[in-house]
């Protein structure tokens, strides 16, 4: 339940972003799917005991696929679905616990927040950079 959940969240909260960022009504759906795939990914695999910036790498390279698939499909930029969709992936928690300790004086505390901020950025682009790689290497998008 908590799984479906948390897929949920990961659509609702990816195309309400869809909307802030002016993604065109007609694509909002997909922005959405693309939350949604994320969310569900990352979830699976951090309950199966994959860490935090390993899962969001893999749910970024499972949404960054389904974007690049759905621009060639609607014949769109892939960033309309990848920027919506990677928004359940922001671990905004860490985030804010680096500037709380940076904040209060515990920068030990800060550092080590700030460092798993870091992982879970690369990896997340990681996952984007290589979706993106494989997936235009192998069905190049038309131009108009």
């Amino acid at each position: 339940m908590r799984l479906l959940i948390d897929a949920v969240a990961g659509a609702v909260g990816s195309g309400a972003f869809a909307v802030l960022v002016a993604v065109p009504r007609r694509y909002l759906g997909e922005a959405a799917a693309v939350g949604l795939v994320t969310g569900l990914v990352f979830g699976v695999l951090s309950r199966a005991g994959m860490d935090g910036a390993g899962a969001a790498g893999v749910a970024a390279l499972a949404g960054s696929t389904l974007s690049e698939v759905l621009a060639r499909v609607r014949h769109q930029p892939a960033v309309i679905f990848l920027l919506p969709g990677l928004i359940p992936l922001v671990p905004g928690v860490t985030i804010y616990h680096a500037m709380a300790d940076l904040v209060t004086g515990r920068g030990s505390m800060a550092v080590q927040a700030a460092g798993q901020t870091f992982l879970w950025a690369a990896a997340i682009a990681l996952g984007v950079g290589l979706a993106a790689a494989l997936i235009r290497g192998i069905v190049p998008q038309k131009r108009a």
